[in-house]
């Protein structure tokens, strides 16, 4: 790959909420760096047109793209829930919903990587997300 081919995949973790500012809140983050994708001319693509296009020799076809996605899933990456310090939190699929309304036309999509050992998952509920229940499954599907 060459320099002329890059492409950013941009990662959040809808669990990082210490704060309601971007230094400490994905949620706020994801916001704001759509609206700075946005005025970039960047077009979201799915990591399946991608990796489709990088094994098909076609990358370039996709320069000034980027492609977004979301690590570990919890319940937080769908649904919005009220965080006890923090207030409300806006899911992440929400925010996509809502740039997208808001941009008429824009692709607005990302994909989700999962844990799905349901053991590992109620032991980072306990240790990352403050035991508040927030990483389950039954959104998958709805996704």
């Amino acid at each position: 790959m060459t320099s002329a081919t890059a492409l950013p995949i941009l990662t959040w973790h809808a669990n990082n909420v210490a704060g309601n500012d971007y230094a400490t809140n994905d949620h706020v983050k994801l916001r704001e760096d759509l609206a700075t994708l946005q005025r970039m001319g960047r077009r979201i693509v799915p990591l399946m047109e991608i990796a489709r296009a990088l094994r098909a020799g076609r990358i370039e076809e996709l320069r000034g793209c980027v492609g977004l996605s979301f690590d570990d899933s919890p319940d937080l990456d769908f649904y919005d829930a009220p965080h006890p310090a923090w207030g409300l939190q806006r899911s992440m699929a929400n925010i996509l919903m809502d740039f997208a309304a808001r941009h008429p036309g824009t692709p607005a999509h990302a994909t989700s990587f999962a844990i799905v050992s349901p053991a590992a998952r109620a032991e980072l509920d306990s240790t990352c997300l403050i035991g508040c229940k927030w990483w389950n499954d039954e959104w998958w599907p709805l996704a």
